[in-house]
């Protein structure tokens, strides 16, 4: 994955746990904030024939978006030690 946040994460060694736990849930009130456009455009679009097809890439998106705030919100509750 290519996201400064993720690259923050691979060097947290050099910032407070408090630093981290800050960054931690950030990421997973920007990951909501996307999670809640792709499920806009879902409901939007309906489901419809080749719409079906041309979804299938806003629904990986939801899920990708699931993953992603699950993963911030378990740091920012147990954050990594150093």
């Amino acid at each position: 994955m290519r996201d400064m946040a993720v690259l923050q994460l691979f060097f947290s060694e050099f910032m407070s746990e408090e630093d981290l736990v800050t960054l931690a849930r950030d990421q997973g009130r920007l990951y909501r904030e996307r999670l809640a456009v792709y499920q806009g455009i879902a409901a939007a679009a309906g489901e419809d024939g080749i719409k079906q097809r041309r979804m299938a890439s806003v629904h990986l998106g939801i899920r990708m978006m699931k993953a992603c705030i699950s993963f911030w919100d378990d740091v920012a509750k147990h954050p990594p030690v150093p």
